[in-house]
């Protein structure tokens, strides 16, 4: 809007010189503002109303057996978002009009002098500014220049590269959890509970599948499950207590820290939570917390915090689960590995058929789940990379075009001295690149702020999405905004190729 301002200086101070008022000159800038604000808002609403959510709920629910939701128009969000829109193309138009039509018509037929240049920050730093050549000063100094398009370009590809960052990020965090947790940690695909009243018939039949060519190994465990109130959460939240006459669970669960991945030892004094439930009681290594089971409170001590990325539980020592229960807790499971994924369901199937079974849990429905949500987020994440990188052209295409406009003369100018038309174009250019190396910079830090926050807070209360980030989620969002630096870079060039100098010349004063 500034540029179509400026382009429109020499028009204006005609009207002008011819009467016309400075408002009857604003007119022309306000309906235009209007109309490409106007139209603009009007394809957003559609598109943000109907289109991206219909894609992104027909995606993130197709595996539920819940139908996609009613897409519903808001008015209240429609017209907060058309002011936002009409605000940002109508009220810069009217701040410049104001200021530069208050010259007389004379001024107003004049080209609009370039913006002077200035000592910068930079110079004071004597033993940096002695080392830079003619070429890099005079970058610094332009840069500085015009800083509002500094401003724009820094902060245009800060949102760009934030966004896909964060998309990518999330994707990601989402992705590591089925290696992470049923990979690395979780190693058992089945557990079976047996009956309270057990015989010993059942028993036999029992351990004769356990035993079988189908299961590679088992152990015997202690679990117990139990709903506690946690304050500041607002659902009950299911807790599981594993307790071992050993000195861990291994090699079917491997308890480890989260920082250094170190194995961990069940302590005699004290037991180990995973860290989602230490985060959601608020405690640490050290503390305490109480357990409510059967209107009874039971005083617990955090000794170790494992890592978990789904699930909450609490892994004890029989010593100790005596010492804070006061009965001895006696196996009623079995953690069970099946030789290949694919016999899941059919060792499954033969546990189910035993009476002596209470009941048995597997681990294919929850990475099924977590197929499906991975499988979602890729869509997800094709509309967010093209939003982000249509952010990215728009932005750089722009000013590249305002940046040629208007110096154009000061581009002629340097030919005429000499300049090779490659040379031009990165006399012009090389600012570009320069803000967006450091929008780019600015941009993945943002990313990694936006995705902490948006998984502390989308995360379900038994989730803790993985730490680990590829370096992927920062090469792609990088390498989209060179990739589109490199195609502005070569249409400048043809741009400088076809600039006729000496009509640019004409207008110098």
């Amino acid at each position: 809007m500034t540029r179509f301002v400026y382009e429109e200086r020499t028009n204006a101070g005609v009207m002008k010189a011819l009467g016309y008022t400075k408002q009857d000159a604003t007119k022309q800038f306000v309906i235009f503002g209007i109309c490409s604000g106007g139209i603009g808002s009007l394809l957003g609403v559609l598109l943000g109303t109907y289109g991206i959510p219909y894609i992104l709920c027909s995606s993130l629910m197709a595996n539920m057996t819940m139908p996609i939701p009613e897409l519903k128009f808001n008015w209240t969000i429609v017209v907060i978002a058309v002011l936002l829109s009409l605000s940002c193309t109508v009220m810069p138009v009217l701040a410049i009009v104001h200021r530069e039509f208050k010259t007389n018509a004379a001024q107003l037929l004049l080209p609009k002098p370039p913006s002077n240049s200035s000592r910068i920050l930079l110079e004071r730093v004597k033993f940096i500014w002695k080392r830079m050549s003619f070429i890099q000063k005079f970058t610094a100094r332009n840069i500085f220049r015009y800083k509002k398009r500094m401003l724009m370009t820094i902060f245009g590809v800060i949102g760009s590269v934030a966004l896909l960052c964060a998309g990518l990020r999330i994707l990601s965090s989402v992705n590591d959890i089925e290696g992470r947790q049923f990979g690395d940690l979780i190693k058992y695909d089945v557990v079976v509970t047996k009956s309270e009243e057990i015989t010993n018939d059942e028993q036999i039949k029992l351990d004769k599948i356990l035993k079988s060519s189908g299961v590679t190994r088992y152990e015997d465990v202690y679990i117990k499950q139990l709903s506690q109130q946690i304050k500041g959460v607002d659902d009950e939240q299911d807790i599981t207590i594993m307790a071992t006459s050993k000195k861990s669970f291994a090699p079917l669960i491997d308890i480890k820290t989260k920082a250094l991945h170190n194995s961990i030892t069940l302590p005699k004094n004290g037991v180990v939570i995973t860290e989602k439930l230490a985060k959601l009681l608020g405690v640490s290594k050290g503390d305490t917390f109480i357990l409510n089971k059967g209107g009874k409170t039971y005083t617990v001590r955090v000794s170790e915090i494992a890592e978990m990325y789904a699930g909450h539980y609490i892994f004890v020592s029989d010593d100790y689960y005596s010492q804070v229960w006061g009965e001895t807790p006696a196996a009623n499971s079995y953690l069970v590995k099946v030789n290949e994924k694919s016999d899941i369901a059919n060792v499954v199937s033969k546990f189910t058929n035993l009476e002596g079974v209470k009941g048995v849990a597997h681990n294919l429905n929850i990475i099924e789940q977590i197929h499906g949500v991975s499988k979602s987020l890729l869509t997800v994440m094709f509309v967010l990379t093209i939003m982000s990188t249509l952010l990215a052209i728009v932005i750089l295409y722009n000013l590249t075009n305002i940046n040629m406009v208007e110096r154009v003369r000061e581009i002629s100018t340097v030919k005429v001295l000499g300049f090779l038309n490659k040379e031009a174009t990165m006399y012009l250019y090389r600012e570009t690149i320069v803000l967006s190396i450091v929008g780019i910079g600015l941009g993945l830090i943002s990313g990694k702020i936006l995705h902490d926050f948006i998984i502390a807070y989308v995360a379900p209360s038994h989730v803790m999405f993985t730490p680990n980030i590829d370096l992927w989620t920062y090469i792609v969002p990088s390498g989209a905004v060179i990739g589109v630096l490199c195609v502005l870079c070569v249409y400048l060039n043809r741009m400088i190729r076809k600039l006729n100098m000496l009509d640019a010349l004409k207008s110098f004063d």
